[in-house]
């Protein structure tokens, strides 16, 4: 089913081993919606817990990092932390040629459960 999306859609998906109560992440991007000739790439930060696209287009890139944060280990916080940082900084320098996107879902631990 994913494969009709090839004509329409940049996209990835990145799933967990079976019994990861994580799940999956995936990054869809129609192309309609990027200027003509952008290039998307994906690099799986965290396999299955971690998905940034990068998306260039006219010397400019926005990265989009989309997180699925539920019981995140702390090596894989700081994996995510040494993804995100250079790209920050870059934004920071140059921000009319860098754009830096970092979503997910906010799962919050249960205190009274």
């Amino acid at each position: 089913a994913f494969n009709a999306l090839n004509h329409s859609h940049f996209w990835h998906h990145s799933a967990c081993e079976r019994g990861d109560s994580a799940g999956a992440v995936a990054n869809f991007h129609a192309k309609r919606d990027l200027p003509v000739g952008a290039a998307v790439s994906f690099q799986e930060v965290v396999h299955g817990r971690a998905l940034a696209s990068v998306i260039e287009a006219n010397a400019t890139f926005c990265v989009i990092l989309n997180i699925h944060n539920h019981g995140l280990t702390s090596e894989q916080l700081l994996r995510i932390g040494a993804c995100i940082a250079p790209w920050l900084k870059r934004a920071k320098l140059v921000p009319r040629e860098v754009s830096v996107l970092i979503a997910g879902d906010l799962n919050q631990i249960d205190r009274d459960g």
